[in-house]
């Protein structure tokens, strides 16, 4: 510091102080709140630049009674848990719904299992929610023997599906029950973001299909094959299906979900001039053992085949005019069926005048070639006649039997959708996931049987 001397004295030029910083940490808290209770972050930044005169290394007490009334939040959620090392060390479960739309097997509810190692995603269709203790017995069965692991946690929401009889199950059998914290569903989120992802799922397959509301459980049941075969991020890119069976999963069985199918009809379910297949609508993939799952639109009932014919890029909308497609809730026009008059028997081909005209392409020629070829095989005849020797046509004789009014059925009655398939035989029982229990219900069959001593052994 430097001064000149005046007589006995040194004067100096000093610069008086503000008496705004004499004020320093009233000013903090009056512009915290003159701006209506902004943050420490908002006003470090105004005073950066220069905007309010308060000091950059001030900070706000973050412990504002007025911004905890106003501004609390919730506190943040950390990532999940580290990824389980083995499978079934912990599995995720929630239930979905009530839907606005019964599938017509008059359910209203789906529940999912989720793997937390694989991802493996399982999912069942409930007509109430107290079916979720009966099926979580069967899905913890079915995943042990297959895995040969031990179920060790499931975790899942405070539904009172999850309480009371299933809370005692997973104790009888060692199981850990984590719940989460009431109004958190943060805590149960694989399960709560699956959910998401199948409703989006369904709603993209109906849309596409043009079918009604009342099809989305057979939408859910054919996306799950689709989930368990998609790429997982924290899988590094591999899926869920591969993750948890060790083998490598195709995909050439895939369909289009509700595209036009042609079904081949056996041969002893028709005559020699009936028609060969049927028109159909894919509902889902099997295998090579079960087949394929369609829908009749016509007779309202659900068939199962392996020789299936498919133009994926057609859908119900494209062969037949008995389905009203609208917005909201679309229904399928019932048919009246008359059990005591047996309809004429005419081919398709040629009694619709609505229907479009289609040229084959060569393999649709190379496989009707097939078919000819076959049907020598089977014994049936093929005879060509010169348009002349057609007979005319004749009147119908009319019937004089007295005719009982038909009645209409809910269309449950007609279909279940909700139907995976059974089996025919013994060999096809054994060889399903749940064949133990296949097995307890011909035991318990038999036990009955000796019981009533309805039956002697003989050589």
């Amino acid at each position: 510091m430097k001064g000149s001397k005046l007589e006995t004295l040194y004067r100096s030029k000093l610069t008086a102080l503000n008496d705004e910083v004499c004020t320093l940490d009233s000013k903090v808290d009056l512009w915290h709140n003159r701006l209506a209770h902004m943050s420490g972050k908002g006003l470090g930044i105004l005073a950066k630049h220069g905007l309010i005169p308060i000091s950059n290394s001030e900070t706000l007490d973050a412990r504002c009674s007025h911004c905890l009334i106003g501004k609390q939040h919730r506190s943040s959620f950390s990532k999940g848990s580290q990824r389980k090392t083995r499978v079934l060390e912990m599995v995720y479960s929630d239930v979905c719904g009530p839907m606005t739309t019964r599938t017509l097997g008059g359910c209203s509810y789906f529940v999912t299992f989720i793997d937390d190692y694989s991802r493996k995603l399982w999912a069942y269709l409930l007509k109430t929610k107290d079916q979720v203790y009966i099926i979580f017995k069967q899905f913890h069965v079915m995943v042990e023997r297959e895995s040969g692991e031990l179920l060790k946690c499931v975790r899942t929401d405070n539904g009172g599906e999850y309480i009371g009889l299933f809370d005692q199950y997973c104790k009888e059998h060692g199981i850990r029950h984590e719940q989460s914290v009431p109004k958190t569903p943060q805590h149960n989120g694989l399960a709560e973001r699956m959910n998401r992802t199948i409703v989006e799922k369904i709603r993209c397959m109906l849309s596409h299909s043009n079918l009604p509301r009342s099809f989305w459980g057979e939408a859910l049941c054919a996306s799950i094959p689709v989930i368990n075969r998609s790429p997982t991020t924290i899988l590094e890119g591999q899926v869920p299906e591969e993750v948890w069976s060790g083998k490598k999963v195709s995909y050439k069985h895939l369909r289009v979900f509700g595209c036009r199918a042609f079904a081949h009809i056996p041969k002893d379910e028709r005559t020699k001039l009936d028609n060969k297949s049927r028109q159909c609508v894919l509902l889902s993939f099997g295998d090579d053992k079960f087949g394929y799952k369609l829908y009749d639109p016509k007779t309202k009932k659900i068939t199962r085949s392996r020789d299936v014919i498919f133009f994926e890029e057609q859908t119900i909308k494209d062969f037949t005019s008995n389905v009203e497609v609208e917005n909201g809730d679309r229904e399928i026009v019932e048919y009246e069926i008359d059990d005591d008059v047996e309809p004429p028997t005419i081919d398709n081909n040629t009694s619709s005048g609505n229907a479009p005209s289609y040229t084959p392409s060569n393999d649709e020629n190379q496989h009707e070639t097939g078919d000819n070829e076959q049907s020598h095989e089977e014994g049936e005849t093929s005879i060509e006649e010169p348009q002349s020797n057609i007979l005319p046509s004749t009147n119908l004789r009319s019937s004089n039997r007295t005719r009982v009014p038909s009645s209409k059925y809910p269309p449950h009655e007609y279909v279940l959708l909700t139907d995976n398939g059974e089996p025919t035989c013994y060999q096809e029982a054994i060889s399903l996931d749940d064949k133990e229990e296949w097995i307890d219900a011909m035991r318990e069959e038999m036990n009955s049987l000796n019981k009533s001593n309805t039956f002697i052994l003989v050589d």
